[in-house]
């Protein structure tokens, strides 16, 4: 794998690798603004419970109503701090780790990215048989296609009649 086709982080929600988002909360990073809309809905309970500031007023204080308007809920999340925009630096050597576009893992080794891949974690569950195998994570459910590799070791063989 090329470092150049690598990306820093992944994104909790698509998957995918990246250089820049949003992170939320306790490190949950996220590509783009419609999918920290998505995450920052389901947690207006949360903000409701946690904070005293809101865009309505009730008997117990303020709450955020459930149509607040994604310009105000992305303000309200910011200004009280429940994520902000980043980027992360591009893969250097000091990165032992990264991922491609589709949030595959890969990991520096003896100076070459090698794709991470425990076989615990993972089951097979198809493929061509041929050229391919499709592994799905088990924790994930998130399924790699990954090439065979056929090595022929001509110097092992057992002529057997």
């Amino acid at each position: 794998m090329k470092v150049e086709d690598l990306f820093p982080e992944v994104c909790s929600v698509t998957g995918k690798g990246i250089s820049q988002g949003f992170v939320y909360g306790d490190g949950i990073i996220i590509e783009s603004d419609y999918d920290l809309l998505k995450v920052l809905r389901e947690a207006i309970p949360e903000f409701n419970a946690d904070i005293n500031i809101g865009s309505s007023k009730s008997k117990s204080g303020y709450t955020l109503e459930r149509d607040i308007s994604d310009k105000k809920l992305l303000k309200f999340s910011y200004k009280n701090k429940y994520h902000y925009w980043t980027q992360w630096d591009v893969i250097d050597d000091e990165l032992d780790q990264a991922y491609d576009e589709h949030g595959t893992l890969y990991k520096l080794k003896d100076g070459n990215w090698e794709l991470a891949f425990d076989l615990d974690d993972y089951e097979l569950i198809g493929g061509d048989g041929i050229e391919t195998e499709l592994w799905e994570h088990r924790g994930t459910g998130k399924t790699i296609s990954i090439p065979i590799e056929i090595v022929r070791d001509f110097n092992n063989i057992d002529f057997r009649d």
